[in-house]
């Protein structure tokens, strides 16, 4: 079976153009269409977005609820 990727809609975005619909075509007919709202090139990330959440510690009274379902949540 053929599988085509279009990509159509070309608009600017930092000095380089993207295109903003990509279009999957299996056997000729269109399976699956993206549309790209916004783009944004350089921009800034928080760098809270890349810190490690901390561990889930689980308490005694959260093991004494597991063994009173049999382990069943």
């Amino acid at each position: 079976m053929k599988v085509e990727t279009v990509y159509s809609e070309y608009q600017e975005a930092g000095d380089i153009y993207f295109p903003f619909n990509i279009g999957v075509k299996y056997a000729g007919q269109l399976a699956q269409s993206i549309n790209i709202e916004n783009i944004a090139v350089n921009s800034e990330i928080d760098d809270a977005i890349f810190v490690m959440p901390k561990p889930v510690v689980e308490t005694e009274d959260e093991e004494d609820e597991d063994e009173d379902d049999g382990g069943n949540k």
